[in-house]
Formats: C-alpha cells, sequence, structure tokens
C-alpha cells in the first residue's frame, strides 16, 4: 500500500506495478522548465547571450498544475459532505484541517497565476494530505469504543506518534515557515486528545487520532524541509524528494539516514484508510487507490487485537 525506497530505480518500478497516482504534483515538464532548453532547431546562442524560457514546458507544468489543482479541490469537497454529514461530537479539529487544507489550495492557485510556480506542488501536496486527515480524523471519531484486547497495540501506535511529533516539532521550532509550525501546534494538540482517550480506554478512537497527529506532523515536516515535489513525465506519480539534511540526521522512522539528506517524514497510503508496514527511505511515491488517497504514518498498521502487554504512553509534552 504504500511505496517507499531509497533508490529511483525502485521508485519508478513501484510506480508502474502497483501504484497508478492521480494525487497533485507538478508535471515533469517543470524540471524542464526550471532548466530551459532550446527548440530542436535552434541554433545554440553565445556565451553572452542569455537562454530564452521554453513556452511549451512552462505551459504544460501550468497545464497539469490546474488538473491537480482542481482533484484537490474535488477532495476537499468530498471530506467537507462527509463532516456536514456527521451531527454529533467536537468537529472543531475536523474543520480546523479542512481550513488549513482550503487556505493551502487557495494559496496554490493564487501561486498558479503568478510567475513562479515553484511552490505550488508543495502547497497542493499539503492541501490534500490536511484534507486527507481531517477525514481520517472524522473516521476516528466513529469508532468511539474500546476493547481490553486493543490496548496494547493502541499504546504502540500512540508511542510511535509522539516519538515522531517531538522529532518533528524540534526541527519544525527552528524554521521560520508558518504553515509548518501551524501544522506542528495541530499534530501536538491531537495527539494530546488521543492519549486523554487512550487513558478514558477508548483505544480505537485513541490509536485513529494518533494516526492523524503523526500524518499532520509529517505535512509540518514537509513545509519545513527543503524537499521537492514532482511528477514523472508519464504522469502517474507523485514523487517528494528531500534536500539536503544536517549530516547524521535520521529518516522518519527512527532509522540512520544517509548522511546529508533526511527524507520526509511522510509517505502516502495505496488506499485509505489500510496502512502498510513503515521503511527507512528517501523517495515518497504517493499512489491513491481511491478518490481520497491519504497521507500516513510511518510504522506498523493499528492493531486492534493484541495478547501483548502495553507500552507506557508518554504525556504530551512537547517542550
Amino acid at each position: 500500500m504504500r511505496l517507499i525506497d531509497r533508490s529511483r530505480a525502485r521508485l519508478l518500478g513501484a510506480t508502474v506495478g502497483t501504484c497508478l497516482v492521480t494525487a497533485i504534483g507538478i508535471s515533469g515538464a517543470l524540471a524542464q522548465d526550471a532548466t530551459p532548453t532550446l527548440g530542436d532547431t535552434a541554433t545554440p546562442p553565445a556565451q553572452t547571450q542569455p537562454q530564452k524560457p521554453d513556452a511549451r514546458a512552462s505551459a504544460a507544468a501550468r497545464t497539469a498544475l490546474a488538473e491537480h489543482l482542481q482533484r484537490v479541490t474535488d477532495t476537499i469537497a468530498t471530506v467537507q459532505k462527509d463532516r456536514d454529514a456527521v451531527t454529533t461530537g467536537d468537529l472543531a479539529a475536523v474543520d480546523d484541517l479542512l481550513d488549513k487544507a482550503t487556505r493551502l489550495r487557495d494559496d496554490a492557485k493564487a501561486t498558479l497565476a503568478g510567475d513562479d510556480i515553484s511552490a505550488v506542488p508543495q502547497q497542493l501536496f499539503a492541501a490534500q494530505g490536511a484534507a486527507v486527515s481531517a477525514e481520517a480524523l472524522l473516521r476516528a471519531q466513529l469508532s468511539d469504543y474500546g476493547l481490553p484486547s486493543q490496548q496494547a497495540g493502541a499504546s504502540r501506535t500512540l508511542v510511535a506518534a509522539y516519538n515522531q511529533i517531538k522529532e518533528i516539532s524540534d526541527r519544525v521550532s527552528a524554521t521560520d515557515d508558518v504553515d509548518a509550525k501551524d501544522f506542528a501546534m495541530t499534530a501536538q494538540s491531537l495527539y494530546k486528545t488521543a492519549y486523554d482517550l487512550y487513558n478514558a480506554g477508548t483505544y480505537a478512537q485513541a490509536a485513529r487520532t494518533a494516526d492523524v497527529a503523526a500524518r499532520v506532523a509529517g505535512l509540518a515536516d514537509l513545509m519545513a524541509a527543503p524537499s521537492t515535489v514532482t511528477i514523472p513525465a508519464d504522469g502517474k506519480g507523485v514523487v517528494v524528494e528531500p534536500g539536503p539534511g544536517q549530516p547524521g540526521s535520521e529518516t522518519r522512522d527512527g532509522e540512520p539516514g544517509e548522511r546529508g539528506n533526511r527524507g520526509p517524514s511522510i509517505d502516502v497510503a495505496a488506499s485509505f484508510p489500510n496502512q502498510g508496514p513503515g521503511e527507512p527511505g528517501r523517495v515518497v511515491v504517493v499512489g491513491p487507490g481511491s478518490d481520497v488517497g491519504g497521507v500516513s504514518v510511518g510504522g506498523g498498521p493499528i492493531d486492534d487485537f493484541s495478547t501483548d502487554s502495553p507500552l507506557e504512553v508518554p504525556a504530551p509534552s512537547f517542550d
């Protein structure tokens, strides 16, 4: 369901084999736009003559982004309909995530109307992730129950979520990105809610809420980290690649990373809301198996039945 790997070769194979993607991104033509190329019949200019951008590449990139913008808009509308259908419970956190998704979508639309469209893919990716997180949180609130056999699995989900949120919050605190800080604060708030639900014995809802908290933290990491969001020329895969990180940094699931690089702390489920086992990686392939898709946290699937003893769940302290 999730595709994460260290190598581009395996990435492309996975994209073709299991993950036909219709999520957000940017056309491979954008790379051409960033590094302009000459037409087939053009004569190379002298070194003193500036190269002209390839208008066709720019037009193709904008067209692809316009298509993805509409898909994100459709996702937000679908989640909003689900939210409107639920009339009980506290939906403030769901509304907040939908507001974030709408604002980022609007930011992408405004950016796309300007000359520099390089920020649009990241904005659309974050908007999609926020909308899907809102849907996941809505479903979590409908799982308002707890069984003793769920406690061990829920405890492990909360421990993994806490560790990810804490690590990302520390990184985000050193940045100036407002969206990253906003996502990090939301992730912390959602973890506190999950912690309270866990202590109240509502294990199913606690685990699913903690999972959403970690997803949102991953979006904070994406917005703060120097990452590149692209889509291959065949239009069948959204790729999130890391920029330069700090030497000795770690990957999203705590495994040693390549020196000088840190992968984004997110990956995307191939179908919603299921999860697959997390793996350390440098590249993220986005592939929704439904109309909604799903940004998901690293780690194993939520365990609804376990004979193991529960772990000690950390209190929500992120200072």
